[in-house]
């Protein structure tokens, strides 16, 4: 028996729910007996606070302008079969686990400035190879390095703000993160989607990494001062 490619993505949606639904059951039973402080939005962020969310804004604007078009890419620029995505994506996910695994050693030689603006690097290198190649394969090997540099930053990025602002402003300062960065990667979305549909996929894929090249360069330059209150940068990583 056959299944059609909508009946295949139906199954895969309802098995997605239920994964979800299992995962929920647990986190539903925990407890946090520590008591929760009321922390109120602050009037104004702090200079620090404010050149990391500008500079997390234009690496999120960087990088979110190729992610969400990372499978019509694959299948329909590059003509890759659905099932071969699959195993493809599966594999790229174990390597994100380990980019993140390897981000702590990065980060104890260089430091959270300089270990962040390494993996954002690394992340437009990889880009720019994407827009060049060729075959598939090529193609699926810099998009796992590509995917890596960019999860590898992400923790590093958060640990960089918890890092920078004191412990009652962390609820409001982590909030006005991720709204900063999904505005910035809506944007960029919006842009990015209309250039592809123009210019086709590899002379926007070297604009991005352009971009995020620009974007690494911005965010070093804005959060290189006043990095920490203990100036124990190379150590305040931690999983």
């Amino acid at each position: 028996m056959t299944l059609s490619i909508a009946t295949g993505e139906k199954i895969t949606l309802f098995m997605a729910c239920a994964l979800t639904a299992l995962a929920a059951w647990p986190i539903s039973r925990l407890r946090n007996d520590v008591p929760v402080l009321a922390v109120g939005w602050p009037a104004r962020p702090s200079p620090l606070l404010l050149k990391f969310l500008i500079g997390s804004a234009l690496w999120a604007a960087a990088v979110g302008a190729f992610n969400p078009f990372t499978n019509v890419f694959f299948v329909h620029y590059l003509g890759v079969p659905i099932t071969q995505l699959g195993n493809f994506f599966s594999f790229a996910q174990l390597v994100q686990a380990a980019a993140v695994l390897l981000m702590p050693f990065l980060l104890r030689r260089a430091g959270l400035i300089s270990g962040v603006m390494a993996a954002q690097l690394a992340t437009a290198c990889a880009l720019a190879l994407l827009a060049l190649g060729h075959r598939i394969w090529h193609e699926e090997v810099f998009y796992c390095a590509f995917l890596g540099g960019q999860h590898m930053c992400d923790p590093a990025l958060q640990s960089l703000l918890m890092d920078r602002v004191d412990p009652a402003e962390r609820s409001s300062a982590a909030a006005m993160y991720f709204l900063a960065i999904s505005i910035a990667q809506a944007a960029s979305a919006t842009a990015s989607g209309a250039a592809f549909e123009r210019f086709s996929y590899p002379p926007v894929l070297t604009g991005i990494a352009t971009a995020t090249v620009a974007a690494a360069f911005g965010f070093r330059i804005l959060c290189s001062t006043g990095q920490n209150r203990n100036k124990s940068t190379k150590l305040s990583f931690r999983i």
